[in-house]
């Protein structure tokens, strides 16, 4: 102790003591099993682009999904067996295993979350991670302003897509795919919860129900969403699913091709 102190003032040891906010910040945007940050390393221009997110419902088997093509898109989980998007995202285990062959295939970027586990996607060298708060209800949650700030974790990948098109400077990003109608679809009796099929038989995971979590963050986000100079849209097909009542100004997929693909 004695050496350490007389190499050392007693600032300088505090220093080593109290990391500098920077230099933590720096650290989480460190690569992560090999794996390099989407803030620092994004493999992806957004800028001033026009972003469809897609999710799995079965409204993408509503549309004409060739309508997509002009546009820059990332799709989530098993968007792979209808659609090849630009982008990929995911952040469940059961996922990443029911998609191999696609995901190994794929070579546009794949997004997963910093704490993802260490598997063979991190050998991938388009795969990139993006930082996921904490789970919290709305009262905690802090709108991101850079790519460098954790997402708002609220349940639904989509919701990550949606938060990464923004802050990625997209000028318009719109959601198709995206309908929480899986759990009255069931109660209903009908097997088609995604587009592929029932989704519990196929181990699907997160989303489903439109709750409050979902409905607070999908109806803020149209106004977040602005404040960076975004425009959204909802591309549904279905004029009563749960996440019409978030309000979002809406278009078919024919009227946003016909309106944004100049």
């Amino acid at each position: 102790m004695f050496l350490f102190l007389k190499q050392y003032n007693f600032v300088e040891v505090l220093m080593l003591r109290i990391q500098r906010i920077q230099d933590a910040r720096e650290m989480i945007v460190q690569d992560k099993h090999g794996l390099k940050n989407f803030a620092t390393d994004p493999h992806l221009d957004l800028k001033d682009k026009v972003v469809v997110v897609l999710g799995n419902s079965p409204a993408l088997k509503k549309v004409n999904l060739s309508l997509l093509d002009k546009f820059m898109t990332i799709g989530v989980n098993r968007i792979g067996r209808v659609y090849t998007p630009t982008a990929l995202l995911f952040t469940d285990p059961p996922i990443l295993a029911a998609e191999e062959p696609f995901y190994r295939a794929f070579k546009g970027p794949i997004f997963v979350w910093h704490n993802y586990a260490k598997s063979w996607v991190h050998e991938l060298p388009n795969a990139r991670y993006f930082l996921l708060g904490p789970p919290s209800r709305p009262s905690g949650w802090v709108w991101p302003e850079t790519l460098k700030d954790p997402l708002i974790r609220q349940g639904t990948t989509t919701a990550y897509c949606l938060q990464l098109a923004v802050l990625g400077g997209a000028r318009v990003v719109g959601m198709l795919g995206v309908d929480f109608s899986a759990v009255q679809q069931s109660l209903r009796g009908e097997t088609d919860t995604h587009f592929y099929g029932n989704g519990p038989a196929l181990q699907s995971t997160g989303g489903g129900d439109w709750h409050d979590i979902h409905a607070e963050f999908y109806t803020k986000f149209p106004a977040w969403a602005a404040s960076k100079g975004t425009t959204a849209i909802n591309l549904t097909p279905f004029p009563d699913t749960p996440i019409n009542r978030a309000g979002w100004p809406k278009l078919s997929l024919e009227e946003f091709h016909t309106q944004y693909s100049k």
